[in-house]
């Protein structure tokens, strides 16, 4: 966070799950395939992005990005290919 702090949550494919709070002398860094959520934990909270990805709109093999709902998909199939 740049001003204030939040609550990050991130979720990897296996299912483990890991929350940091972001404030001004703390940063983050999220891999591919990480589901992650914020709460603003101070009024006016603000966070910068830094994107090193490739992105285009028309090529989903770019898109490192996911709903919640295709994100379990994700985990379910991982679950059910390591059994």
């Amino acid at each position: 966070a740049i001003k204030g702090s939040v609550r990050w949550t991130c979720e990897d494919v296996g299912g483990t799950q890991r929350t940091t709070i972001l404030d001004s002398s703390t940063g983050i860094w999220v891999r591919p395939y990480i589901l992650h959520s914020y709460e603003a934990l101070t009024d006016k909270a603000e966070l910068i992005v830094i994107a090193n990805t490739l992105f285009l709109p028309d090529d989903p093999s770019t898109h490192d990005t996911y709903t919640a709902e295709l994100f379990r998909e994700l985990q379910s199939t991982r679950s059910s290919s390591q059994k």
